[in-house]
């Protein structure tokens, strides 16, 4: 065996690299650990000599979604396993052995009682688990936890868990609470009606490592903000909701990264103190309410890398103001060296009223104050009807992002606005934005311009400035050429990695009765070909 083998660093990495053939995923803003998906690698792994037994079984347990690998650790002879799907495994189109919806009639019935010898093995592969995600508890249809709080020998299902993604019925959460909280968990995702149980924020207080919360649906707000406020080492929290208390107590914890409140809507939130810093060390801040973000951008914004509006549905189609307002708070709150990433939300599908389209287009005069942020990376603005902007304000953008990579203008598909941006201003992007990959904007490509320009200093003819980087365009429902090769050429010279031109999906309806979208789409895809 090769002398490096002997050394357990080398050994252990090797099982992590092929444990972890995907990245790292985040769920809800919620760092999960990588999944094991080379489980027949592993276990043969494990088998080829003593040195990797340990390291690939750790590996190979380290993250569960279900607990129907420890159950098949019980001798056979305890009790019969009701309802269970044999599945064969396929590395290549599984995430893991089995499913966790094969608990959904899962049952237990029992040969006998147990003993200390039938949870040996249960124990030895229990002890490796790290990360267990299991969405089944809801399922009144097994008895899986039931049997399991009756019958465990006592101390915690997994010792040395780290993640836990548990949504418990009130019957699970009362039976089972004790076996799964182990005081280890880093990172925990529960429902928020859990914390009307009173039993849960007393068993939670031993969680002393606590550092990634997700609490989620409806519940006690104020049974919720308690939790929170007795926390003071959180990095990332996802909450729908928090009272004052926990708002201002959350606001001076100096390692909080990740702070995303869902549905958080403010009746009066005070003008935020002066006397110390507020969220000193807050990074990625989303919120839900359009017209509580300027007021929660006071007390969030100074350190912001990425700043998110994620209206899930809106009251109203929101009007030219209300965003002339959330813009300038960005920009009087959060500091243009530092933000990275603005994200507004999807646009609102409701109709609007042509006579009154003028109170909801959103123009340059509304976005200029965000063109502070020079170095900005990611940009999506979701508007409805949609941004309506020239040539003129797309050299403005351009100049004002030089570091933007990906750029996306939203907008709905009820509307039918003739943008005023043409294919010169598109080439604004080519000339300012060099690291520009993925633009999504609404413009009129039915005149293409000369590919040689005069310049004004010179007097003469030169070719336009290739950009290297773009290589998907999405252009939604952008009028086009009937000469699609000219227009494919004007892009090809302007953006020569050019791949991929997108068009929006069309339902049945639109299919057969919306000709502008047919005719557009069928354009798109000419382009797209002439590529």
């Amino acid at each position: 065996m090769h002398a490096a083998l002997d050394v357990p660093e080398v050994v252990e990495l090797i099982c992590t690299e092929i444990a972890a053939d995907r990245p790292k995923r985040l769920h809800a803003g919620l760092p999960i650990l990588d999944y094991p998906s080379r489980c027949e690698d592993l276990a043969r792994l494990a088998c080829t000599c003593t040195s990797f037994i340990e390291p690939a079984l750790d590996a190979l347990w380290s993250h569960q979604d279900t607990l129907i690998h420890l159950l098949r650790t019980i001798p056979e002879d305890v009790w019969d396993i009701i309802g269970m799907k044999e599945e064969a495994y396929d590395s290549d189109e599984s995430d893991s052995c089995d499913s966790s919806e094969d608990e959904e009639s899962l049952e237990i019935i029992f040969k006998r009682a147990t003993t200390a010898d039938d949870w040996t093995r249960f124990l030895f592969y229990s002890q490796r688990v790290k990360s267990f995600e299991d969405t089944s508890f809801y399922r009144k249809t097994s008895n899986v936890y039931d049997v399991l709080a009756a019958t465990f020998p006592g101390g915690f299902i997994f010792p040395r868990l780290e993640s836990l993604n548990w949504y418990p019925n009130a019957q699970t959460l009362r039976r089972t609470s004790r076996l799964f909280l182990s005081p280890g968990i880093t990172r925990i995702e529960l429902r928020a009606s859990c914390f009307a149980d009173e039993r849960l924020p007393k068993l939670m207080t031993n969680l002393r490592a606590l550092k990634h919360i997700h609490i989620s649906g409806p519940g006690s707000v104020a049974a919720v903000s308690r939790f929170i406020c007795g926390q003071s080492d959180l990095e990332t929290l996802v909450v729908d909701e928090l009272n004052l208390t926990a708002f201002a107590h959350i606001a001076r914890l100096p390692c909080l990264r990740v702070c995303w409140l869902w549905s958080q809507k403010f009746s009066h939130l005070p003008t935020a103190p002066n006397n110390s810093p507020l969220f000193p060390g807050l990074h990625n801040f989303e919120c839900a309410s359009l017209t509580s973000a300027p007021k929660l951008l006071e007390w969030t914004g100074s350190s912001l890398l990425e700043f998110r509006l994620s209206a899930k549905s809106w009251d109203a189609v929101p009007v030219k103001g209300d965003f002339r307002e959330l813009y300038s708070a960005i920009a009087s709150h959060c500091r243009p060296d530092k933000l990275r990433e603005i994200c507004i939300g999807k646009p609102c599908c409701a109709r609007v009223p042509p006579q009154h389209l003028a109170h909801y287009l959103v123009s340059v005069e509304e976005l200029r104050p965000l063109f502070v942020f020079q170095n900005l990376v990611c940009v999506t603005l979701s508007h409805s009807p949609c941004v309506d902007l020239d040539d003129a304000a797309a050299v403005e953008m351009a100049r004002s992002w030089p570091h933007i990579q990906e750029l996306h203008f939203r907008s709905d598909t009820k509307h039918r606005i003739t943008p005023r941006i043409t294919l010169e201003g598109i080439a604004a992007f080519a000339e300012h934005c060099p690291e520009l990959e993925d633009l999504t904007i609404l413009f009129d490509a039915t005149d293409v311009p000369k590919l040689k320009v005069k310049t004004s200093k010179w007097k003469r003819k030169t070719n336009r400035v290739a950009q290297y980087s773009l290589e998907r365009l999405d252009v939604g429902y952008s009028p086009v050429s009937p000469k699609p090769q000219r227009v494919a050429e004007f892009l090809c010279a302007i953006f020569p990695c050019l791949t991929s031109i997108h068009t929006p999906y069309l339902n049945e309806k639109e299919a057969t009765q919306d000709a502008q979208l047919v005719a557009s789409r069928k354009g798109w895809r000419r382009v797209q070909d002439a590529l």
